[in-house]
C-alpha cells in the first residue's frame, strides 16, 4: 500500500464527504480505511431532510434535480408524530420550500428522502473510489505514531487480511463513527450523554406511512418506523441500554396507538439487532495533523434527524485546514481548526438544549425510568 496524504478511518458519509472534498480540491492520494463488511449490515435505514439533498448532489451521489432517484433512495414527504399529545400530527416539507428551492419531477414539492444506508453508503465509496480515492476494506488502526514536528508524517499500523502494514499520511481524519477508533489511540475518548440504544426490524408487510417518518413516544421510550424501498418498512424502539431487555416488545407494540394501527405486524423477537444511539461528543475534536468528523466528533440522538447533516458540514467545514496544512502552511491550518473546534462547541451548546426541550415536551410518562432520566437531566441543566 502507498503512503498517502490524507488517511480516513471510516468510509461513511463523513469519511466519503471529506474524501471527494479533497480530491475535488486537487489533492492526490486519499485513503480510506472500513473496517470489517459486515459493519454495513449494521448501517440501518435513514431519514434525510431536504436541506441535506444540494450537498448529496454536489457530492456526486444523486442524480441533478428531476432525474430518477437511485434505488437506495425514495421520498420523504412528512413527519408522523404523537409526541406530548396521544393525538396524531402530520408535519410536512411544505414549509421548507423557500429555504430549499428545489423541486422533484416525482412530485412536483420539495420532499427529503428515506435512504437503505448501508447501500447510501456503498454509493458513496464507489463514488469515492471513482474520484481517485484508495479503498483498504476489512481493515482497522492497531497504533500510531505521532510526528515529530509539523511537515512529518504520521506512521499508522494497519491490519488488514493480509497482515500488518504501516502506512504514512501527512493528515489523519477520525470519521469512524461513535467508536472514534482513530483518536482513542491519542488517548481521547469520546464523553457520553446518554446511554440510548435502536432496537432495529426490518419488516417485510403491508403498511400505511405511505412516505412519511412516524414517530410516538410511549413510557418504554419512543418508537420510530419508515417505509423501504422494497414495499416493507423498517422500525425501530429507542429506549436506555440497561431498560431495554427488560422491555416485552409484542406487548408494547400492541400498547402503541398509532404504530400498530400502521403497521400491522408484530416484530418477531429473534429478527432484531441493537445499535449503539447515544449522544456524545469529544471535548478535543481536532489538533496538528487530524481532526474527528461526523458522529466520531459529535453524535447525535436519532430524534433530531442530524447525524447525515452534521458529517457533511464537517466534512466541508474541515477542508481548507487540511489544504492548508498539507500546503504546509500550518498557522493558518491550526487557526482554521481552532474556529471549527469553536463552531462544535457552539453546536454542542445548541443540541444539547433544544434536545431537553424536545424531550421535556412529553410529560405524560414522568414517572417511567426512561424520561425521569431526560426530565431530571433538564432540570439540573436549568
Amino acid at each position: 500500500m502507498a503512503d498517502c496524504e490524507v488517511l480516513i478511518v471510516g468510509a461513511g458519509v463523513a469519511g466519503c464527504a471529506a474524501a471527494l472534498g479533497l480530491l475535488q480540491a486537487g489533492v492526490r492520494r486519499v485513503l480510506l480505511v472500513e473496517r470489517a463488511p459486515d459493519s454495513a449490515a449494521r448501517a440501518v435505514g435513514e431519514s434525510l431532510t431536504p436541506d441535506v439533498i444540494p450537498a448529496l448532489r454536489a457530492l456526486g451521489v444523486l442524480p441533478p434535480a428531476g432525474a430518477a432517484l437511485p434505488a437506495w433512495c425514495w421520498p420523504y414527504h412528512a413527519n408522523l408524530s404523537a409526541w406530548g399529545s396521544a393525538q396524531l400530527s402530520r408535519h410536512a416539507f411544505s414549509a421548507r420550500a423557500l429555504a430549499w428551492r428545489q423541486t422533484d419531477a416525482q412530485g412536483g414539492a420539495p420532499h427529503g428522502l428515506h435512504v437503505a444506508r448501508a447501500a447510501m453508503n456503498t454509493a458513496l465509496r464507489a463514488q469515492a473510489q471513482a474520484a481517485g480515492a484508495q479503498l483498504l476494506q476489512a481493515a482497522h488502526v492497531t497504533g500510531l505514531q505521532a510526528p515529530g514536528a509539523p511537515g512529518q508524517p504520521w506512521r499508522v499500523q494497519v491490519a488488514d487480511v493480509n497482515g500488518l502494514q504501516e502506512i504514512q499520511a501527512a493528515f489523519l481524519l477520525d470519521a469512524g463513527g461513535r467508536r472514534a477508533p482513530l483518536v482513542r489511540h491519542l488517548g481521547l475518548q469520546p464523553q457520553r450523554l446518554d446511554n440510548l440504544v435502536a432496537r432495529v426490524w426490518r419488516l417485510d408487510c403491508a403498511h400505511d406511512l405511505d412516505g412519511c417518518s412516524l414517530v410516538e413516544s410511549r413510557p418504554e421510550g419512543w418508537w420510530y418506523a419508515a417505509p423501504q424501498a422494497e414495499g416493507g418498512c423498517i422500525a425501530m424502539l429507542m429506549s436506555d441500554a440497561d431498560l431495554m431487555e427488560s422491555i416485552d416488545v409484542p406487548q408494547a407494540w400492541r400498547a402503541t396507538r398509532h404504530l400498530a394501527r400502521l403497521l400491522p405486524a408484530v416484530p418477531v423477537a429473534g429478527d432484531t439487532m441493537t445499535v449503539a444511539a447515544h449522544s456524545a461528543f469529544l471535548p478535543h475534536s481536532c489538533g496538528p495533523g487530524w481532526a474527528a468528523l461526523g458522529d466520531a466528533a459529535m453524535a447525535f440522538d436519532p430524534l433530531t434527524s442530524s447525524g447525515v447533516a452534521a458529517a457533511l458540514a464537517d466534512a466541508r467545514r474541515m477542508t481548507p485546514a487540511i489544504l492548508s496544512w498539507l500546503a504546509q502552511d500550518f498557522h493558518q491550518a491550526l487557526q482554521i481548526q481552532q474556529r471549527c473546534a469553536q463552531q462544535l462547541r457552539a453546536e454542542l451548546q445548541r443540541y444539547v438544549a433544544g434536545l431537553r426541550r424536545q424531550y421535556g415536551a412529553e410529560r405524560r410518562f414522568a414517572g417511567a425510568p426512561f424520561w425521569a432520566r431526560r426530565h431530571l437531566s433538564a432540570a439540573q441543566a436549568a
